[in-house]
């Protein structure tokens, strides 16, 4: 999937009840777990959201 130019991904995790995230990012990898799936693609979304804003400041996410 694709949220403001970074690719991500979202899939059941081990558990049947847990949603595994990840965010790659110039060779470096986040990963999270959350309750359903909806959950998963927010907190993904969230976090590039602060990627944006460490790299390139809030400006950017006004004219995405």
């Amino acid at each position: 999937m694709e949220y403001r130019g970074f690719g991500y991904a979202v899939a059941r995790s081990i558990s049947p009840t847990r949603w595994r995230w990840s965010v790659e990012h110039d060779s470096n990898k986040k990963v999270g777990l959350a309750d359903s799936r909806e959950e998963a693609i927010f907190r993904a979304q969230r976090f590039i959201d602060q990627l944006v804003r460490a790299t390139t400041g809030p400006a950017r996410l006004r004219n995405i």
